[in-house]
C-alpha cells in the first residue's frame, strides 16, 4: 500500500469515528475537521481555516484555547468537560483533551484535539454514587427505625395521657408538640422508603390514564386553590411497560409540588408526546406551571436529599421521584431556561 492510500484510508477511518476530531496550528486556525467536529459544532459551512473563538465554538473553545496555552507552557494538560443542549433537547457532556505536536525542533506546532461525548458514561457514574449512597442510607434509616421510632411512639401515647388531666389552655402547647411528632414520624417514614427496595410490578400501562386518575385525586383541592389543570394528551404515544403505582407516585408528586408553587390563581399545563432520546424511543411527559419558579442557585441542589425550600418539606419528595423514574429507566429534567414558573420533563423509554 502506497503512502497517499494509506493516508487516504487513515483520513477516512478519522472521519467515521463518533469522536469530533479537530487539528489546530499555534494560531489556534483549524486546519483539519471530521465529520463528528461539523456535527457537534452545528456548522454547515467549512471550518477548515477558521479560529478556535468561544463565538464559534462556545464552551468548547474556550476549553480548547486553555488546555493549549497551558501545553505551550510546558504544563500537564488535563481534559476538560463542558455540558451542550443536543437537537432533541437533553444536556450532553462532552470531555475535551488536547495533544501537543511537536516540531523536528522540540517545539509545539500544532495540537490534535479530540472531543468525546461522556453522557452515558456519566450517566453510570451518577447511578453508581447514587447506589451507593442508597445502601448507606438504607443503614442509617433502619438503625433510625430502631432507636428514633419507639422514643416517639412512647412520647406520643404519652401526652394523649396526660391530656386528660391538663387545662384546656394548655392542650394547644400538646397539640404542637403531638403535630410535631407526627411530622417527625412521618420523616423518618419517607426516609425508610426511599430506602427500601422493592420489586417492581410491571404491566403495560396507558400514561394518559394514569395522569387522568391523578387529576381525580387532585382536581378538589386545584379547584379550590383557583388552579386550572389544562390537559394535552397526544393519542398517538404506545402504552409503556412500567410499574403502574411507581409511576402514579411520581406524579402525584409532581403536580403536587407544582400547585404548592403556584399556591392559588394559577395554571398548569400537562402534555404527552413521542419523544426520543439518544435513540432510544419513549415518551415525554411535560409539566409546566405558572408558579414562583426555581431559584438558579437551587439548580444543583432540587435533586439532594433533604434539600428543601419549603417551611414545612422533607426533601425527599423529588429525589424518590428521580430514583423510581431512573429504575425504570428514563430521566426527570428541569428547563433551565423557563423565565417564570417551572417546566420539567419526565422521559420514559418504550420498551418494544
Amino acid at each position: 500500500m502506497d503512502k497517499q492510500l494509506s493516508g487516504e484510508l487513515l483520513l477516512s477511518v478519522i472521519d467515521s469515528l463518533d469522536d469530533a476530531v479537530k487539528m489546530i496550528d499555534n494560531n489556534y486556525q483549524l486546519f483539519y475537521c471530521n465529520n463528528a467536529a461539523y456535527h457537534l459544532s452545528d456548522q454547515n459551512e467549512n471550518l477548515e481555516g477558521k479560529f478556535i473563538t468561544s463565538e464559534l465554538f462556545g464552551a468548547e473553545g474556550q476549553i480548547i484555547k486553555s488546555i493549549f496555552d497551558r501545553i505551550k507552557l510546558n504544563q500537564q494538560p488535563k481534559a476538560e468537560e463542558f455540558v451542550k443542549r443536543s437537537s432533541s433537547g437533553d444536556n450532553r457532556v462532552y470531555e475535551v483533551s488536547v495533544t501537543g505536536i511537536k516540531n523536528e525542533m522540540n517545539e509545539v506546532e500544532a495540537a490534535l484535539v479530540i472531543t468525546r461525548d461522556v453522557s452515558e458514561k456519566k450517566s453510570i457514574e451518577l447511578e453508581m454514587y447514587q447506589r451507593e449512597k442508597l445502601a448507606s442510607i438504607g443503614q442509617i434509616a433502619s438503625s433510625l427505625a430502631h432507636e428514633i421510632r419507639n422514643p416517639l411512639t412512647g412520647i406520643r401515647l404519652g401526652l394523649n395521657v396526660l391530656k386528660d388531666d391538663l387545662p384546656k389552655d394548655k392542650l394547644e402547647t400538646v397539640d404542637s408538640i403531638t403535630t410535631d411528632i407526627k411530622r417527625l414520624e412521618d420523616i423518618l417514614h419517607s426516609l425508610l422508603d426511599y430506602a427500601k427496595i422493592r420489586d417492581k410490578q410491571k404491566q403495560k400501562t396507558n400514561i394518559n390514564d394514569l395522569i387522568k386518575e391523578c387529576l381525580v385525586l387532585l382536581g378538589k383541592q386545584a379547584e379550590k386553590d383557583k388552579i386550572a389543570i389544562n390537559l394535552e394528551l397526544s393519542e398517538i404515544i404506545p402504552k409503556a411497560i412500567v410499574d403502574p403505582h411507581q409511576i402514579k407516585q411520581v406524579l402525584i408528586n409532581l403536580i403536587l409540588n407544582a400547585m404548592q408553587a403556584i399556591g392559588s390563581d394559577g395554571t398548569i399545563i400537562i402534555k404527552t408526546a413521542n419523544n426520543t432520546v439518544n435513540q432510544t424511543l419513549g415518551l415525554l411527559i411535560t409539566i409546566e406551571d405558572t408558579g414562583v419558579g426555581i431559584d438558579p442557585e437551587n439548580f444543583n441542589k432540587i435533586n439532594d436529599l433533604f434539600f428543601t425550600t419549603k417551611a414545612d418539606g422533607t426533601g425527599l419528595g423529588l429525589p424518590m421521584s428521580q430514583k423510581i423514574i431512573r429504575e425504570h429507566g428514563g430521566s426527570i429534567v428541569f428547563d433551565k431556561e423557563k423565565k417564570n414558573g417551572a417546566v420539567l420533563k419526565i422521559f420514559l423509554p418504550i420498551e418494544l
